[in-house]
């Protein structure tokens, strides 16, 4: 389990497939969850909590993703803001205190606590121990574009 304790950075590509189709890069157990990038209602969505179970930040992009390759990246800073990119670009921001140190797993392509499986496909996934700048998301996203149809 890689337990956070500082600002971080997770990235993918997926193939999102409908609106119901989820993304789902989470940490987090059946009732509980630190945090979870993952699609909603044809958009990407970046969300923590501060205590387990509800959200405390949240941020919803406004990028259609469906039946299309999407570079999707969040960024956490604590005491500080999360940020969510679509496609190498900033795509959503919001305020965030803390967030819940949960000692589950990261799960890839599942979300336990909702039970929903991305069922797309997904591509590279990377996570830093460190928040990475709007250029090195974007930077991340012209590098390997070339992979998954330009984004």
């Amino acid at each position: 389990s890689l337990a956070f304790t500082g600002a971080f950075s997770v990235i993918t590509w997926a193939w999102v497939l409908d609106g119901n189709d989820r993304i789902n890069i989470t940490k987090r157990d059946t009732n509980n969850y630190a945090w979870r990038l993952f699609a909603v209602s044809k958009k990407l969505k970046l969300e923590t909590t501060s205590d387990g179970i509800t959200a405390n930040a949240s941020s919803v992009g406004s990028v259609v993703i469906e039946n299309r390759w999407v570079h999707a990246g969040g960024v956490v800073i604590p005491n500080d803001k999360i940020y969510l990119y679509a496609d190498g670009v900033p795509d959503g921001t919001n305020a965030i205190t803390t967030y819940y140190a949960s000692t589950e797993p990261i799960r890839i392509g599942w979300d336990k606590g909702d039970n929903f499986w991305h069922l797309g496909r997904m591509g590279e996934v990377w996570i830093f121990n460190r928040a990475l700048t709007a250029l090195e998301m974007q930077n991340l996203f012209n590098e390997t574009k070339g992979r998954y149809g330009g984004g």
